[in-house]
């Protein structure tokens, strides 16, 4: 008998096969609406800080069924069955996107750690595998504005666990051809970032500090951070962050695509003058790299 009670991807698959059959997730929404109903006609409203403390164990119960029910499409949505993944995304996805944009989320919500904070956490977990697994839908998700809604949990800063989903799945949708004032990220948001890098880094699996939820892979964080640095806006951030030193960890590690990833971030942040010069010196010199790394391989041409 094994200690790892992590379900397989076979496990996930039928589980996720049950749920899309039985039509649970239109259950969902209903059980949702009439929990919601229920609280509203005899205690206020879900977003009340003393009319959840007052509600009566059956509601609270209630709510922890569709957490329970959430986690299941939380890990089966950590899958490479594209067909099902995609199956999976278009049953739940308006009421995912929906859940998120109308709820209130509010701090007392984290500190009791109860139900309402959890659902929003599952939500954001399904949409970020959704984003990870599933590299077909990342334009819908565009359209369906869902970087305005990743804006607003990001805003809160009430959970660090929050704050990385969010930021994750922000750094997925992130153009350089978008205009939207939600793709440029303030200074603690890119600090925040680019310490869940180095922590990744300098891990021995680069999956940062093991057990903790907001850990993610170097190669993930990479990704997203190739993405935020197309912004004009986030480029001189990022290195007056220290992103800089970072990288060049990251070009040191026994990983190509990590490096890879790493050296493409350089070669983005490097079409800004200022962040130029920043890499010619901290970058490129720091990390002994002239020989493999010269400057016409790993800068765009100066402007003429």
């Amino acid at each position: 008998m094994t200690s790892d009670i992590t379900p397989s991807e076979e496990h996930r698959k039928m589980l996720l096969y049950a749920v899309l059959e039985e039509q649970v997730t239109d259950f969902m929404s209903s059980y949702w609406s009439a929990i919601e109903s229920r609280v509203e006609k005899s205690h206020g409203s879900l977003n009340s800080d003393a009319s959840f403390a007052e509600l009566p164990p059956p509601i609270g119960d209630s709510l922890t069924n569709l957490v329970q029910i959430m986690g299941i499409l939380w890990n089966g949505s950590d899958i490479r069955d594209k067909e099902l993944l995609e199956k999976l995304y278009n049953e739940t996805i308006d009421k995912i996107l929906g859940f998120l944009k109308s709820l209130c989320l509010h701090p007392f919500h984290v500190v009791q750690r109860n139900p309402v904070y959890e659902m929003v956490i599952a939500h954001l977990a399904v949409l970020h595998n959704f984003c990870h697994n599933l590299g077909s839908k990342i334009n819908d998700l565009r359209q369906r504005d869902t970087l305005q809604t990743m804006h607003k949990f990001r805003s809160k800063d009430l959970s660090d666990q929050m704050k990385t989903m969010s930021l994750l799945v922000s750094s997925y949708l992130i153009t350089e051809d978008s205009s939207k004032p939600e793709i440029t990220l303030g200074k603690e948001e890119i600090t925040y970032v680019i310490g869940l890098l180095g922590d990744a880094v300098e891990s021995k699996d680069h999956k940062g500090r093991r057990g903790e939820s907001n850990a993610y892979h170097a190669d993930e964080l990479l990704k997203g951070i190739i993405n935020i640095s197309t912004v004009e806006d986030n480029k001189g951030t990022l290195a007056e962050c220290g992103v800089l030193l970072i990288l060049v960890k990251a070009m040191g590690v026994q990983s190509e695509s990590i490096q890879l990833r790493a050296v493409k971030v350089v070669w983005s942040l490097a079409f800004d003058e200022k962040v130029r010069q920043r890499i010619k010196s901290e970058t490129v010199h720091a990390a002994g790299l002239e020989d493999r790394f010269p400057p016409s391989a790993c800068f765009p041409p100066t402007s003429v």
